[in-house]
């Protein structure tokens, strides 16, 4: 796990950290929490064009691996109205296993509701057993401290919205809201999912992310003393209301939108699980109202696809140089030989760039850059869109604060 954070707050990361492996040494457990370094400046220029500076750090952190005669716990299971999302141990893959129908048991058998279900793989023969809560003990023949690092997440004991202080997040874990009421509401405080904030992209600006705002509309309204941020947080709902009443095809278009998320990936299944219920428990607001970010992203490469002007930029082997675009796609790519980092880029004469770039790339979609030079590697047609594949290319941000 990757978390981004200001400098200045590393102290009290390192210090939650700390209070972790204290936790551990408790229980006789010999694996720590252990966490690596990446400091970087972020720069910026605000509304008076002044260049300001921050310093901030990467924080990775891995977590002890929980087991016990070679088994090791690689994810669990928590019940949602329609069915159970997955929540995968750092570190851990559910490579090698799929999703069963039913709620089952590998030691005792049973078929039964259960609030909470782990998966397990054995180190030596990759067997994978998915057992109960309560099977635990008696499916490893001891009682196994730490499985409470399963659940362990440093974004736990970050600043709430509108406060300063490192807590537990705004809404309580066992409260519940209405589907509909979800999508219109990420819709309302998200501008129709154009301007959606995910978790990490709030910790990289330090604005709430859209889930957070969300949860303090719902059930943290009462304890916000800024009367700025409640007029906003109640014009949200307000807005969330009318789209509810009047707008109704808009929210099923929303819910329809995840056909376009491949449904054997956990973000898939977990999104089809929770929108087969009519609530969404606190908890997993935040993946219910990532659809609309989905949505609005979908909208918005169909209405690119048909300004779209065919053909290629120039031949193969050609070098380009000096031209303008937005990236429209970024994605990292974990391979054999390292990570690299999936760019496409439109340009301003409506043409599609596509690069892999060696390593990791911190680039947002509508991002504006300038491509300095590149190398026409290729020509290729991804979904009927022609697509100039390029080498060694050399990109600046362009400041569009002017």
């Amino acid at each position: 796990m990757t978390y981004d954070l200001p400098m200045t707050n590393l102290p009290a990361a390192l210090v939650q950290i700390d209070k972790a492996n204290t936790r551990l040494a408790r229980t006789n457990i010999a694996e720590r929490f252990t966490y690596e370094l990446d400091p970087y400046t972020h720069e910026e220029t605000n509304a008076l064009g002044l260049t300001t500076a921050q310093d901030r750090v990467r924080l990775t952190l891995s977590a002890p691996r929980i087991g016990f005669g070679g088994w090791v716990f690689v994810a669990r299971l928590e019940e949602e109205e329609a069915g159970y999302v997955t929540f995968c141990a750092p570190g851990q893959n559910l490579d090698g296993w799929s999703r069963p129908d039913t709620p089952h048991c590998d030691y005792c058998g049973k078929f039964r509701r259960r609030a909470k279900l782990y998966i397990l793989r054995h180190n030596d023969t990759g067997e994978i057993a998915q057992v109960g809560a309560s099977c635990i003990t008696l499916f490893l023949g001891v009682k196994v401290a730490g499985l409470w690092t399963l659940e362990y997440d440093l974004d736990e004991h970050l600043p709430d919205l509108g406060g300063d202080e490192w807590g537990e997040p705004v809404a309580g874990w066992d409260r519940s809201l209405h589907t509909l009421d979800t999508i219109a509401l990420a819709l309302a405080f998200s501008e129709g999912g154009r301007g959606y904030i995910s978790r990490t992209r709030a910790r990289d600006r330090e604005i709430p992310a859209t889930a957070d705002t969300i949860a303090a509309a719902v059930w943290g309204l009462a304890a916000i003393r800024d009367a700025a941020v409640r007029r906003e947080l109640e014009g949200g709902v307000t807005e969330a209301k009318r789209i509810r009443t009047e707008q109704p095809e808009l929210i099923d278009a929303v819910l329809a939108s995840v056909e376009t998320i491949d449904e054997t990936s956990d973000y898939g299944m977990n999104l089809r699980t929770l929108l087969a219920g009519e609530y969404v428990s606190a908890k997993s607001v935040g993946i219910a109202a990532s659809l609309v970010a989905v949505y609005a992203r979908q909208q918005q490469l169909l209405a690119e696809c048909a300004t779209l002007v065919p053909g290629f930029l120039a031949p193969k082997g050609t070098k380009i140089t000096d031209l303008d675009a937005t990236v429209t796609v970024c994605r990292i790519v974990d391979g054999p030989y390292g990570a690299k980092t999936l760019l496409v880029l439109r340009t301003d004469g409506n043409q599609l760039i596509k690069w892999f770039a060696t390593g990791i790339r911190y680039y947002e979609p509508g991002q504006r850059v300038k491509i300095r030079r590149a190398t026409v590697k290729d020509h290729d047609t991804y979904r009927d869109q022609d697509q100039t594949v390029v080498t060694h290319a050399k990109l600046d941000i362009l400041d569009t604060s002017a």
